[in-house]
């Protein structure tokens, strides 16, 4: 079953598999992607948004092959998405706050779950892994407290690393 198979820490591999080919392939890759329109990037993440919600939807309703479908369908969207995105022209504002998001992506992937396991220790004294208000609450509070971490890290601890580093260039 899906919970078997993607709740483990192994059920990452295939998504960073699938951005470390990215990475390494990027050159002969974007030779496919020649559109440079901030638009197709756009309108890929709705797509894949659109997608996302049927497959949920397929979840919800125990549909177990269309959520198959959806589930991997969606690796290949955000995939052509990215890809996309490095060929766009987008204005400046757009990059500053591309920049700002990319400076706390790395902290919130690092702290998001240790921090929401931590929440949901703290107020309900266990893990709370399924759908209920209980979920939402840690949601809602973890994504608070790991961007209020995140926001330290950055700030007292890479931004200071940084300037040390480009001091000892």
């Amino acid at each position: 079953p899906y919970r078997d198979r993607y709740s483990s820490v192994i059920a990452g591999s295939l998504g960073f598999s699938i951005g470390a080919i990215m990475y390494h392939y990027k050159s002969r890759l974007l030779k496919y992607f020649k559109c440079t329109s901030i638009y197709l990037p756009v309108a890929l993440f709705f797509v894949t948004f659109l997608n996302m919600l049927c497959g949920a939807l397929c979840h919800y309703f125990d549909f177990d092959n269309a959520f198959y479908f959806f589930f991997y369908s969606n690796y290949f969207l955000n995939t052509v998405t990215i890809l996309s995105l490095l060929q766009a022209k987008a204005p400046s504002k757009i990059k500053s706050l591309d920049s700002t998001i990319g400076d706390y992506s790395y902290p919130l992937y690092l702290v998001h779950w240790p921090l929401g396991l931590i929440v949901s220790m703290v107020l309900f004294g266990r893990p709370i892994n399924e759908f209920s208000l209980a979920s939402v609450i840690v949601a809602f509070l973890g994504l608070i407290t790991t961007c209020f971490l995140s926001y330290f890290s950055i700030r007292f601890i890479d931004k200071p690393i940084e300037k040390l580093r480009k001091k000892l260039k």
